[in-house]
């Protein structure tokens, strides 16, 4: 398979499923903002339509980058040149935080023993 199809088809498929969990975000009230229980931030369709986004999807100029880039990247020449580099710069600034970092044993001991019932 050709790769820019293949690049194509990825950026259709999470379009899709960005746009369903923002459907069902901003429908069950799925704000991306919660800490420690307490919601921090807008609505929920205001997080969606002004960019920072959802629990469940990316902000609307988000998906509408990433639209314009996947359609870019079907073209020849500098267009699809562009509309690849593009879609790379995106998919690499959505994950540069990378995963969460693991906690040591050491803290987890810790974590529990300041949260066991009975302990003033």
């Amino acid at each position: 398979m050709n790769m820019v199809l293949v690049l194509s088809l990825v950026s259709v498929l999470w379009l899709l499923n960005s746009a369903i969990g923002a459907r069902v975000a901003v429908k069950e009230g799925l704000p991306a903002e919660w800490v420690a229980g307490v919601y921090v931030g807008q609505e929920t369709s205001a997080e969606f339509f002004k960019g920072t986004g959802t629990a469940l999807s990316p902000g609307l100029p988000m998906m509408v980058m990433e639209t314009l880039f996947a359609m870019l990247s079907t073209r020849g020449g500098r267009a699809g040149t562009a509309g690849a580099a593009g879609l790379t710069v995106l998919g690499v600034g959505s994950c540069r935080r990378g995963p969460p970092k693991a906690q040591s044993a050491e803290s987890e001991r810790r974590r529990w023993r300041w949260t066991k019932p009975g302990r003033a």
